[in-house]
């Protein structure tokens, strides 16, 4: 599938997107970094020992290596942040193709996974100067004094001042780097399970797991990893989890033949992943371009949502329009009902005329509404065929009980509330129930609008 640059551009601009930098993305004249630092940690382990076994290149078992050398973990730490920063001083004023790249773009927000300043380095050659942050999984005295240096962040990040955050820590506090497979599977339970010790700074998390304001899902560009490793799974589920339904977009820059088994399909399916097959200082380069292109305006038309009740039941609409706000208040959807034509407007035209264009047809069913002879005749049938052909969905909401079950709206998989066939009055707590749907609602409408963007760009 084609690479929407729109979406990705629309998603820049309206500060709803993170960019992930994995420990892949840093390159010197072609070879990777941490392959060198692989390398760097390997030779340090034969210093000294003529008769040294082969050491492994897997930078992973390299580091456990040569914490295992040293008789204590004080001493052990110690050697390793010499030898990291070290290593990284030699590159400080090199260029590093990937970090060069996203320097010159307006990326806000920006998760870094390799432990070094190389990425700030990039920023300040381009006259950014970075709110830098990093997260240490094992010490939450360190969290909490990081997450009130980040009070009134909202009024201190732009686009030359950038939130970039560490989240595998940093090579001055070795004892937090998660560079080995035991550290990293310490991290991913602690962040996953959320534990009091340890949690990510909330005032630093924030920007990187809100909910979008202005688009229907954030997006997520990920550069440098390898999603064939164990932790990517957990790593996407973590994302994931902090949007509750709402699961990212995400772009990464990987190549589809080199995947393994099921990691195409289970990302994709489980995390709107669209891998895309390009080299990652390409990609960036293009998206400059795209970026730097004239700004189209948007439709005039808006996707709907239309309420479909008897007139009686005005207060039953009333009730479900206030919880319907935050959905038309973040633009995902235009709520419409009869109660909005203007006077002068032809009622029936006019309501023939929304129940061919909405999105979402969203009746109200209660005893009344069944009653309604005209509707069951004339307009059901009808909206039906458009939801059976995919150009709507119909979601009823049984609000009172009523003979709902033999009329076609019971054969619906979208009639709410859940349990099918129990009303809304007939639940005990009444606001969460009206919460759950809306709930509903909005991932229905987050997941046709994924596919019209999708359509949008094949």
């Amino acid at each position: 599938m084609p690479m929407n640059w729109n979406d990705l551009t629309d998603a820049i601009r309206a500060d709803e997107c993170v960019l992930l930098l994995g420990p892949n993305a840093a390159t010197y004249e072609g070879e990777s970094l941490r392959d060198l630092l692989a390398e760097r940690i390997c030779r340090l382990l034969r210093q000294g020992r003529p008769d040294a076994v082969a050491t492994p290149a897997d930078l992973a078992a390299a580091v456990r290596l040569f914490l295992k050398s040293f008789p204590d973990n004080g001493q052990a730490f110690d050697a390793l942040r010499h030898a990291l920063r070290a290593f990284y001083e030699e590159f400080a004023d090199e260029a590093i193709p990937v970090y060069d790249a996203v320097a010159a773009l307006p990326f806000k927000y920006i998760i870094n996974t390799a432990p070094d300043e190389l990425l700030l380095n990039a920023l300040k050659r381009k006259d950014k100067k970075a709110r830098f942050f990093d997260f240490n999984f094992d010490n939450p005295d360190y969290n909490i004094a990081q997450n009130n240096n980040a009070l009134n962040l909202e009024t201190q990040i732009a686009e030359d001042a950038p939130l970039v955050f560490n989240l595998l820590g940093h090579y001055e506090r070795p004892d937090a780097l998660v560079l080995t497979d035991a550290a990293r599977l310490r991290f991913l339970e602690v962040v996953l399970q959320r534990e009091k010790e340890a949690t990510l700074p909330a005032n630093i998390a924030f920007f990187f797991n809100k909910r979008p304001v202005r688009r229907h899902r954030k997006a997520f560009v990920f550069v440098g990893f390898d999603f064939n490793e164990w932790h990517m799974r957990l790593f996407l589920h973590l994302l994931g989890s902090r949007h509750g339904q709402v699961l990212p977009h995400s772009i990464s820059l990987q190549d589809t033949t080199a995947l393994q088994g099921d990691a195409q399909t289970f990302f994709t399916e489980n995390f709107n992943m669209h891998f895309v097959g390009a080299d990652a200082s390409g990609f960036l380069t293009q998206l400059k371009q795209e970026l730097q292109k004239p700004v189209v305006a948007a439709p005039a038309t808006r996707r709907e949502l239309l309420l479909l009740y008897h007139p009686d039941d005005e207060a039953l609409r009333i009730e479900l329009e206030t919880y319907l706000a935050p959905l038309r208040q973040s633009h995902l959807v235009e709520v419409w009902h009869e109660a909005r034509i203007k006077a002068g407007e032809m009622v029936e035209d006019t309501l023939r005329e929304h129940l061919q264009h909405a999105w979402l047809i969203v009746p109200l069913v209660t005893a009344r509404f069944i009653a309604n002879d005209r509707f069951f005749t004339e307009t059901l049938p009808a909206v039906l065929d458009r939801h059976k052909a995919g150009s709507t969905k119909v979601a009823p909401i049984l609000m009172t009980p009523c003979d709902v079950e033999n009329t076609p709206l019971f054969d619906l998989l979208t009639l709410q509330p859940k349990p099918r066939g129990k009303a809304l009055s007939q639940k005990s707590d009444r606001a969460q129930a009206l919460k759950t749907i809306v709930s509903d609602l909005r991932s229905m409408l987050e997941n046709m609008n994924s596919k019209s963007s999708q359509s949008a760009s094949i």
